[in-house]
């Protein structure tokens, strides 16, 4: 049929790969103006529903988010232990120098305790304090040697705060909603949408909306590639951009 458009079994789509199609989709609806479609009257309902589904994905990123905090965390936690367990080792050095340079600094760790079992931001806090600490006793700092260590923990903190920061900017706008509801609530309109643009081909042919059928079916094909690709299924020739049958 020569009116058909090119369909693409939506539910298969990658999360992020769904939602960027359907906002394709919507732009693609606005350059050749709903009411010229004839799916004007669905518009505040696909673009609600576009909406629902962000906000979920949101909620999955930032989960994603949360799992790249503890990572930060343990990396953070690794260099600051490596750094109590180095200073400690001076204590047996075997230079006199050294060793009295960490017996002293050895007070300053053991004033703070174990700061890795704190919450993160006091976690980070405390480091801080403890770092500005062990600087005070610049020769020992010197002595000891550390410096290197020293800078490893603050760039792991750093990067565990910039994490901690993201976070609470995305917990703004967290929602319960759940990313499979919100995309089968979405692939329902887009449904609806798609039948009445058949429909309206039907009767109009390509004089519905100027090209919009061609350049509609050249941007489905580019995601049905995509599900090829991802599926491991591509074949030798790609699919047509215009003339690619029905599902």
């Amino acid at each position: 049929m020569t009116n058909t458009l090119t369909r693409v079994k939506t539910a298969t789509l990658p999360n992020e790969q769904h939602f960027q199609f359907m906002t394709e989709n919507l732009a693609l609806y606005h350059a050749h103006d709903p009411a010229a479609l004839g799916i004007d009257a669905f518009m505040a309902e696909f673009e609600a529903a576009l909406a629902d589904e962000s906000l979920a994905l949101n909620a999955v990123r930032k989960s994603a988010a949360t799992a790249r905090i503890a990572k930060a965390d343990q990396t953070f936690n690794l260099a600051f232990s490596g750094m109590s367990q180095y200073a400690e080792a001076c204590l047996k050095h075997y230079d006199p120098a050294v060793r009295l340079a960490a017996e002293n600094l050895a007070v300053v760790f053991a004033a703070f305790g174990n700061v890795s079992r704190l919450p993160y931001r006091e976690e980070l806090g405390a480091v801080t304090n403890l770092l500005e600490a062990l600087r005070q006793r610049a020769e020992d700092y010197a002595v000891v040697a550390l410096a290197p260590w020293a800078e490893a923990v603050e760039q792991a903190a750093r990067d565990l705060s910039a994490l901690l920061d993201e976070r609470v900017g995305e917990q703004a706008g967290r929602t319960e909603l759940r990313v499979r509801e919100t995309r089968r609530a979405l692939d329902a309109v887009f449904k609806t949408v798609t039948g009445r643009l058949e429909a309206m081909l039907n009767l109009h042919g390509d004089a519905l909306a100027g090209n919009f059928r061609p350049a509609y079916n050249a941007h489905a094909a580019e995601y049905k590639l995509k599900l090829a690709q991802h599926a491991g299924r591509l074949k030798q020739d790609p699919p047509a951009t215009d003339t690619a049958t029905a599902e």
